[in-house]
């Protein structure tokens, strides 16, 4: 009897180990559309579990919202360089969250920046990473690892840069004549699963892998003095980040640890844990607030058969499913272009309905319809005209 009630105990620690484990996969990439709330919150008592290669669960339900923001991700095509990065898909932040503009592309396996830069004292310097910046690859189950180092450099002469000279002679104090001023950001990444299991938020529970993410990173600035008596060789670089770095909105230099809670299927982090440097205690927390309050403009890649109309739409939407009901029902949701919702429909069970948008304002809004797990089965971009 004991045997038998061990070896069903094995088993049900068998099957959870493997319910809860995981594949992220590029269904999760960003891409241009998506709509990305970031919500920020402060817990002092937060800790960070150990890496294990058993399931956990990890219970952010109770975090408090201090502020949340809505950013749209921008096509590539809309950035001024686009021409000069071609393939890329997507922009992104530069620097963190100190800005800048990355040319982002987004393939079947890899998020890689390409290319950008950074506006300095009003200035924007653009170009191509030397070593370009891979930021996530999958697929990714535990216990797999990553690595990455990125080098990215712009030098231009300072007389090219109105009030340029001017600028760096305040700094310096005239002494030298330099001739051209470079930036240069380079650092390495290592990115591990360290532990997988469940992430149970404030209005869902979910399958989860936890990637830490160590970031060193070094930003320069440096100004070139000429070689001396008109000759071709013997000029040199002179560091001049400490005289600068007081006035940038970033720092110069660095290690950053993060902790990112994935979900397949959810183009960011459910939460994200920034450490200290001594990874004794978290210093930010980033999380999704309410996946059934706000809603992501998703990259669907296997909607079902739905007919929408009409579109645009004065008084009321028509949906008709052509396909067999999934089970349990569906839920509907209409949302903005910022992810808010305007109407919720739970527990449809119709392959016919109708919506009534008569009190909804004019403009853009999104037809969301989800499955009672909270996968989505179509969306439609709407127009309500009235």
């Amino acid at each position: 009897m004991k045997k038998f009630f061990l070896l069903n105990l094995i088993c049900v620690f068998y099957l959870v180990s493997v319910s809860a484990q995981i594949t992220y996969t590029s269904n999760s990439f960003p891409q241009a559309g998506d709509i990305i709330q970031t919500t920020t919150a402060v817990d002092s008592l937060l800790n960070v579990t150990p890496a294990s290669a058993s399931p956990s669960t990890w219970d952010f339900s109770g975090l408090i919202a201090i502020n949340t923001n809505y950013d749209t991700i921008k096509a590539a095509s809309s950035g001024a360089a686009f021409a000069s990065f071609p393939s890329a898909d997507i922009l992104q932040s530069f620097i963190g969250s100190f800005g800048g503009t990355a040319y982002v592309d987004v393939t079947s396996n890899q998020v890689i920046r390409i290319g950008g830069g950074v506006e300095v004292f009003g200035l924007s310097f653009i170009s191509p990473f030397i070593d370009p910046h891979v930021t996530q690859q999958v697929p990714l189950t535990y216990p797999n690892n990553h690595t990455d180092s990125y080098q990215w450099a712009n030098a231009s002469h300072i007389d090219s840069v109105p009030f340029l000279g001017p600028l760096i002679d305040s700094f310096t104090g005239g002494v030298i004549d330099f001739d051209s001023i470079r930036f240069a950001l380079e650092g390495d990444e290592t990115r591990s699963v360290d532990a997988y299991g469940t992430c149970v938020m404030t209005h869902a529970t979910h399958n989860v892998l936890r990637q830490k993410i160590i970031s060193d990173f070094e930003f320069k600035i440096e100004l070139y003095i000429p070689p001396p008596f008109g000759l071709p060789v013997g000029g040199s670089w002179f560091d001049a980040t400490s005289f600068i770095a007081g006035s940038l909105p970033f720092p110069t230099s660095g290690t950053v640890v993060r902790y990112d809670f994935l979900s397949e299927g959810i183009k960011q982090p459910l939460v994200s844990l920034t450490m200290d440097s001594t990874e004794t205690f978290v210093t930010n927390i980033e999380f999704l607030l309410d996946t059934t309050g706000t809603i992501g403009i998703d990259y669907i890649l296997d909607e079902i058969d739905v007919n929408i109309f009409p579109n645009p739409v004065e008084k009321v939407i028509n949906i008709n499913i052509g396909s067999d009901i999934p089970f349990g029902g569906y839920n509907l949701y209409l949302t903005d272009i910022l992810g808010r919702v305007a109407i919720v429909k739970k527990h449809i069970l119709d392959q016919n309905q109708q919506l009534d948008i008569s009190n909804i304002p004019n403009g853009t809004y999104v037809l969301i319809l989800r499955d009672r797990y909270g996968k989505i089965l179509k969306r439609e971009k709407l127009e309500i005209l009235k």
